[in-house]
């Protein structure tokens, strides 16, 4: 078969080559954490009592040499790994969202963050979430739509 890295040159109508999933020059990288305590107010109607969400974004780059020129870019591949807040004690959820606002004097790094809103103790998983771009067309190729591209989204969990 073709190189996998030839399927990045030209602007033409471009499907998912699924080989970026198995090839040592991709990996998914961690680009966002995002606290959605604001989803609490839909918790109780899936009967859970927690205090919202934790989303872990991650989304798939690659990085490789072509000739001699490092080439690195992201590809519209991402999985969210979702995770419910875990209430206070008496049930509520100031505390909770308390541990996203360090002290004046605290510095904000990966220690602070895993030992305090990202502590393991205080999250239970929910679901993997799919969004993957699996076909997409430039607008040169669909003069009628400036451009079109068709996505996969599934929700494990």
């Amino acid at each position: 078969g073709r190189p996998l890295y030839e399927v990045t040159d030209g602007n033409v109508g471009r499907i998912m080559d699924v080989r970026w999933l198995k090839t040592d020059a991709a990996r998914f990288r961690l680009v966002g954490v995002v606290n959605r305590l604001d989803r609490r107010d839909f918790m109780p109607l899936q009967g859970d009592r927690s205090c919202g969400e934790v989303r872990f974004i991650y989304r798939l780059a690659y990085s490789f040499r072509k000739n001699g020129k490092l080439l690195a870019s992201r590809l519209p591949f991402n999985f969210n790994a979702v995770y419910s807040a875990a209430p206070d004690a008496d049930g509520g959820c100031v505390g909770t969202a308390g541990r996203w606002a360090p002290q004046l004097d605290e510095s904000v790094d990966a220690g602070w963050l895993t030992g305090g809103p990202l502590e393991k103790a205080g999250l239970t998983f929910k679901q993997l979430e799919l969004n993957a771009q699996v076909v997409r067309f430039p607008s040169g190729q669909e003069t009628e739509f400036g451009g079109q591209a068709a996505y996969l989204m599934r929700v494990f969990g």
